[in-house]
């Protein structure tokens, strides 16, 4: 097995290596971990604002990590995928995690094929029917104030009572029950192959046992630059 990185994968590569060497000042260890929201959402926010960085969800999906920030109402950390500056907030679709353990890897001293793993607990679900990814997450509108309704009422554009849908309100995606989220480059093997027995869209992440078994698998892949 193999992977061929082209020319304009030399791009991602780049980023990744200067991501991790903002984050690691000197040397780069073989593992690392970071505990509480300000410490956590610091290492995230370095990695966030580039399309370069992957993230994979539980269940099986990912996104990319554009942005991060906090929300300071119930402890949580949230990110979306688009990239957002000059200190502006989500306004339409979040993702919110209630953080507990992020901690970073490098398999075999590979640093394209190193990774963070984000542990997180659970939130307080709203009360709505609103379960998705087998039940590990719920889609919601946030109101602003602690007050949630269900989504289909951005789409429909009025509350349930007929007023309009105030600028703050958002769409949330709020990670009920413990998971784990993986980070990334998208230059990495984990993030290309997809052959019948890897796919990292699977939730393999999610098994502790598997998926370091299958990162270790992954990082004595031979790499080789498109000529």
């Amino acid at each position: 097995m193999s992977l061929i990185l082209k020319k304009s994968d030399r791009e991602l590569v780049s980023i990744w290596e200067e991501k991790i060497k903002e984050i690691f000042v000197g040397s780069i260890p073989t593992h690392s971990s970071w505990i509480g929201i300000p410490r956590i959402a610091s290492t995230l926010r370095a990695l966030a604002g580039t399309s370069a960085i992957h993230v994979f969800l539980p269940g099986s999906s990912g996104q990319d990590l554009g942005w991060v920030g906090t929300d300071g109402d119930i402890g949580a950390i949230e990110f979306v995928p688009e990239i957002i500056r000059g200190g502006q907030r989500p306004r339409t679709r979040v993702y919110v995690v209630n953080p507990l353990k992020l901690e970073f890897f490098v398999p075999n001293n590979n640093i394209l094929e190193a990774h963070f793993v984000l542990t997180t607990d659970s939130i307080k679900p709203t009360g709505l029917d609103a379960l998705q990814s087998a039940g590990a997450a719920e889609e919601v509108l946030n109101l602003g104030g602690g007050e949630y309704v269900e989504r289909f009422y951005y789409d429909r554009g009025r509350l349930p009572d007929g007023s309009t849908i105030p600028d703050q309100a958002r769409i949330e995606i709020r990670y009920l029950r413990p998971a784990r989220f993986t980070i990334f480059s998208k230059a990495s093997a984990y993030n290309r192959l997809h052959v019948p027995d890897i796919n990292a869209y699977s939730g393999i992440h999610e098994d502790v046992d598997a998926f370091a078994a299958l990162v270790e698998r992954l990082s004595i892949v031979q790499r080789h630059w498109e000529e």
